[in-house]
Order: C-alpha cells, then sequence, then structure tokens
C-alpha cells in the first residue's frame, strides 16, 4: 500500500499529537528574546531575555512604589537586560531601596527600571525601548538618551522544532519516492 503526500502528513500529525500527552499539564516555561529593530543614534543595541511560565500575560503586574514589598514574581522566573556595561536582572528589582531607589514596575512584558545609584534607566516593552544614563560614553550622544524599537519573540521549544523538522524529513522522503516511482 503506498502512502500519498496527504495519508503521509496525516499520519505525521496524529502521531505528533500523541506526543502531545508526555509535556506536562501545567504552564511551559517560554523563553523570550527582545528582538530590536531600530534605534535612535547608530550602535544602539540592547540586549534583553526572560523566562515565563506561560505567555507574557502570565507575568504579574507589580509597582514597587505602590507595594512594598516582599515580592512575588508568579510566572517570571528570569529577567535580563544589557546595554553596554549597564546590566540589569531580576536581582535588581529585589534590591533593598536606599533613598527612594531604585523605581520599577512590571506588567505583561514592559519593565521600567530607574536606579539612581549608577544614573541608569530603561523603559523595555513590546513597541519601544529606551535607555537613559548620566554617564558619558554610552554611545546615545551628548543627552545619554537612546530610543528604539522592538518586541518579543519566543524562542521556540525543541519538540516543536523536532516536529517540523520530521515533517520537512517527510517531505523530502515523499518527494524522492516520487521521483523514483
Amino acid at each position: 500500500m503506498r502512502l500519498t503526500t496527504i495519508q503521509f502528513f496525516t499520519a505525521a500529525i496524529a502521531g505528533a499529537s500523541c506526543l502531545a500527552p508526555l509535556a506536562p499539564a501545567d504552564a511551559t516555561p517560554i523563553t523570550y528574546n527582545y528582538v530590536q529593530t531600530s534605534a535612535s543614534v547608530p550602535y544602539f543595541q540592547v540586549t534583553a531575555s526572560m523566562v515565563v511560565d506561560g505567555g507574557l500575560s502570565a507575568i504579574p503586574s507589580i509597582n514597587n512604589q505602590l507595594n512594598p514589598g516582599p515580592y512575588d514574581f508568579g510566572a517570571l522566573q528570569s529577567f535580563n537586560f544589557s546595554y553596554g556595561v549597564f546590566q540589569a536582572s531580576l536581582g535588581n528589582f529585589t534590591a533593598p531601596s536606599i533613598f527612594g531607589f531604585p523605581i520599577w514596575s512590571m506588567g505583561g512584558g514592559t519593565f521600567r527600571f530607574i536606579d539612581a545609584l549608577d544614573a541608569s534607566d530603561f523603559f523595555i516593552g513590546d513597541g519601544f525601548v529606551s535607555f537613559n544614563s548620566d554617564f558619558s560614553g554610552t554611545g546615545c550622544g551628548n543627552s545619554g538618551f537612546c530610543t528604539g524599537e522592538g518586541h518579543w519573540e519566543a524562542v521556540p521549544e525543541p519538540l516543536t522544532l523536532s516536529l517540523f523538522g520530521a515533517g520537512f524529513v517527510g517531505a523530502v522522503a515523499a518527494r524522492r519516492r516520487r521521483k523514483q516511482a
């Protein structure tokens, strides 16, 4: 019995759906990278990533000015932001307040952080990213302020990549069989 291409892909999808029960029933951690698409000045390129159980909407809305802590970041497992020598992680959001700083808020994939200690602050979210520093040499011109555009993009999980790979291999095999016949 020969399988047509449609029958082959139907069987592949049915087989892949059998793998779904192997995944845990709770939220799966998703890694997001920030993809910057434009910048106000040359060389302004931020690096940011986070790991969230579920999607961006699972990130709790927290404002440290309204809630003095302790903080429950819920689904947010990790967060990292860097530009030049400035780096911030989830640990910066739990740092003790000194003279009312840092000031920060987060929610739904948007993060705002103002740190008076090193005079650097950032805002990052879907559609907009900015960095401000009182220090020269940041690459942000005389004002020390850079802006850009970008968005959070989910990194494909390995199972998804392997399913795409299996489909591609199946399509190549079906094409070879068709040529040999």
